[in-house]
C-alpha cells in the first residue's frame, strides 16, 4: 500500500485532533471528529480507498462496495448528529460513521483524537487496527482505526431519514430545544434522569462523561425521577447540557483546556475525591457507573427501586466496559445485540438442583 505525503503547509493551516481523555467518544469528540475531517477532505476528490473485510464493522456491504461508492467522489461536507458523522459526497450513497468506544478518525502527518483506554498509534502508517483509509486529491490520507471493533460504517443514501440517525433526539450543538420542552420531555417519564440523559432517543450525543458533569452542574441527583425534576430543575440541567456540550467542542474535546472546576478531572476509575470541599461517590444508575457529590447533589422524588442482585451489576459494569449507552439507538439491526436484551435463562439441570437444595432445607427445619 502506497502512501501519499501532506505538505507543511496543509498541517500548518489545517486544525488538527488533539487528545482527549475521555473514555469513548461522545458529542465533543465526534464533532471534533468532523471539523477534521471537514478541514482536511472537504473539496478534494478520493482517489484510493482501502476497506477492510469485518463484517462486523462494515456490516451489510463488502469492501468493494465501500470503494465503488467513495472512489472518485468528491467530498461536500460532512455532517453529525449526536454520536454519527456522515460524508456528504457528490453522489449517492454516503458513508455513516458510528465511533463505537474505540473509533478514531487520524489524518497523516496531523494528528488523531485519543482517548482515555485507547490512543491512535501513528508510528507506522496506516495506523494499527485501521479499518478504512481514504486518500485525496490534495494528498491528505485520512484513516479510521477501531482496535475494539464497536464501530459501524455504512453506506446510506438518505442518512437523515434512516435508523439509527432519524429516531435520534435533540442534538445540544445542532437543534438545541426549549427549556419547556425539556421540562415536558422528563415530565413523561419516570426513569432516572441520568438514564434519560444517556437515551439518545431523547438527548443525542450524550454519553456517561457529558451526564455526569451536567448533572453536577445542574446540582442534580443521578437517581432524581424524570418527573420529578419539576420546571426550575430540569431548565438548569438543560443549561448545563448544552454548556457542556458547546464548551468542550469548542476547544476540540482536549480535556486538558476543560475548565479546571468540571467534575471530569476527577470521576476517572471511581478514586475518592473532592469536589468543592465535599467527597465523591460513584453509583450504578441506568446500567453506568455515574460520580456525582451527595452533599450538593440531593435527590428528590420517591425512592429508588432495590439495587440489582450481584448478577446484574456485573452485568451493568460489562455494558460499560463495551461503552453500551442506555437506549443508544446505534444499536439497530445492523449493529452486535445487546447484552442486556435476553436475560438468562437457568438450565434445566440447575434449576432442579436448586429445588432438591430447597427440599433438603425444608426437611431439616421440620
Amino acid at each position: 500500500m502506497h502512501s501519499l505525503r501532506v505538505s507543511a503547509c496543509d498541517v500548518a493551516n489545517c486544525p488538527s485532533l488533539v487528545p482527549s481523555a475521555s473514555s469513548m467518544p461522545e458529542l465533543p469528540e465526534v464533532e471534533c471528529s468532523r471539523r477534521l475531517c471537514a478541514a482536511h477532505g472537504v473539496g478534494h476528490r478520493v482517489v484510493k480507498v482501502v476497506a477492510s473485510e469485518d463484517d462486523k464493522v462494515f456490516p451489510g456491504a463488502s469492501s468493494a462496495a465501500w470503494s465503488a461508492a467513495l472512489l472518485n467522489a468528491t467530498l461536500l461536507n460532512v455532517h453529525r448528529r449526536g454520536k454519527h458523522m456522515w460524508w456528504e459526497l457528490d453522489r449517492k450513497p454516503f458513508p455513516v460513521f458510528h465511533h463505537g468506544m474505540t473509533g478514531s478518525f487520524a489524518v497523516r502527518g496531523v494528528g488523531a483524537t485519543h482517548y482515555q483506554s485507547f490512543a491512535v498509534d501513528q508510528s507506522t502508517w496506516p495506523p494499527r487496527f485501521t479499518k478504512l483509509l481514504v486518500a485525496f486529491s490534495n494528498g491528505v490520507e485520512v484513516a479510521f482505526a477501531d482496535p475494539r471493533r464497536f464501530a459501524r460504517l455504512r453506506l446510506e443514501a438518505e442518512p437523515l431519514t434512516m435508523p439509527p440517525i432519524s429516531l435520534l433526539g435533540f442534538d445540544p450543538l445542532l437543534s438545541p430545544i426549549s427549556a419547556v420542552k425539556f421540562a415536558a420531555l422528563l415530565a413523561k417519564r419516570s426513569a432516572p434522569v441520568k438514564a434519560l440523559l444517556l437515551d439518545q432517543s431523547v438527548c443525542a450525543g450524550v454519553g456517561n462523561w457529558v451526564a455526569d458533569e451536567a448533572l453536577y452542574q445542574a446540582r442534580v441527583h443521578p437517581e432524581t425521577p424524570g418527573n420529578a425534576l419539576g420546571a426550575e430543575a430540569s431548565a438548569a440541567l438543560l443549561s448545563a447540557v448544552l454548556s457542556v456540550c458547546t464548551t468542550a467542542a469548542a476547544v476540540d474535546a482536549d480535556s486538558a483546556r476543560f475548565p479546571a472546576g468540571w467534575l471530569f478531572h476527577k470521576r476517572w476509575g471511581k478514586k475518592a475525591g473532592t469536589m468543592e470541599g465535599h467527597p465523591l461517590a460513584f453509583e450504578t444508575v441506568g446500567g453506568r457507573t455515574s460520580c456525582f457529590v451527595p452533599a450538593l447533589q440531593l435527590r428528590v422524588g420517591p425512592p429508588p427501586l432495590k439495587r440489582p442482585p450481584k448478577a446484574l451489576k456485573k452485568r451493568a459494569a460489562a455494558d460499560e466496559e463495551e461503552g453500551a449507552d442506555v437506549a443508544d439507538v446505534q444499536g439497530d439491526a445492523a449493529s452486535a445485540p445487546s447484552k442486556r436484551a435476553v436475560p438468562a435463562v437457568p438450565k434445566p439441570a440447575a434449576v432442579a438442583a436448586g429445588l432438591r437444595r430447597a427440599s433438603s432445607r425444608l426437611r431439616i427445619a421440620l
